[in-house]
This record gives C-alpha cells, sequence and structure tokens, in this order.
C-alpha cells in the first residue's frame, strides 16, 4: 500500500509484518448490500471481508432472529457462498447493550464486530 504525501512528490511505503497484500472490504450500504448483494459481490471475487449494514443497537439485547436477517450467513460460518469472511456491524451508545449484543452474536458464530459508538440523545441539549 502506498501513502502519498500532499505535494504528490514522495512515495512512502507502508508495511505490516502480518499483511502481505491489500486488503479489499465490502463494506455496507444500508438498503444496498444486503445477503443478496454480498452473495453476488463475492462471487465475482476479490473481496477480503465484507460488514453487514448497521444494526442499531438502544438498550435491549436482541435474539437471534434479528442476527440472522441482517447477516443469514451467520447460519453458514458467517460466510459467503463464496467463502468471504462477513462481519457484523452494532451501531449505538449505550456500552453496556452494545457489549451484552457483541457477546450473543460473537457465540453464534460472528466471525468479527465492527463497533460504531453513536452519543446517546440524552446528551445533545438543543435551546
Amino acid at each position: 500500500m502506498r501513502k502519498y504525501n500532499n505535494n504528490c512528490c514522495k512515495v512512502q511505503k507502508i508495511t505490516h509484518p502480518h499483511i502481505t497484500r491489500p486488503r479489499i472490504m465490502l463494506a455496507p450500504m444500508e438498503g444496498v448490500v444486503d445477503e443478496g448483494m454480498r452473495d453476488f459481490l463475492t462471487s465475482l471475487g476479490g473481496y477480503d471481508r465484507c460488514v453487514t449494514e448497521f444494526i442499531r443497537v438502544v438498550d435491549k439485547t436482541y435474539p437471534p432472529h434479528v442476527f440472522k436477517r441482517y447477516c443469514p450467513e451467520l447460519n453458514n460460518g458467517c460466510r459467503t457462498p463464496s467463502g468471504v469472511p462477513v462481519y457484523i456491524q452494532l451501531l449505538g451508545g449505550n456500552p453496556v447493550a452494545m457489549a451484552r449484543n457483541a457477546r450473543k452474536v460473537s457465540k453464534m458464530g460472528a466471525l468479527g464486530i465492527d463497533v460504531n459508538k453513536r452519543p446517546r440523545a440524552s446528551a445533545y441539549y438543543f435551546k
């Protein structure tokens, strides 16, 4: 992977001992990148990992069917039919609820969890 500075004259190679080539992730796009789209795009090849759409966490622990609605690949070792790993993406501002849901989906077989913290609504005051 190469990093270009502001004037694009110097090139600095970025290396990591465990990464031997660039990784290509299929990022989520709500309403577009669902199970069918992940299956189609990963069948074409070239993707190293997928991430689900946001699963919004407020204050409760969801039952398994909620996670499976967003990530049916949980029934297939959390991989697309082409074998590409699918990570679960959680969004929320309640750390306790986020941890409970992350633990639950991890026990269901999630290969990885992408955590997106949203500030609590009560932290904002509008005048």
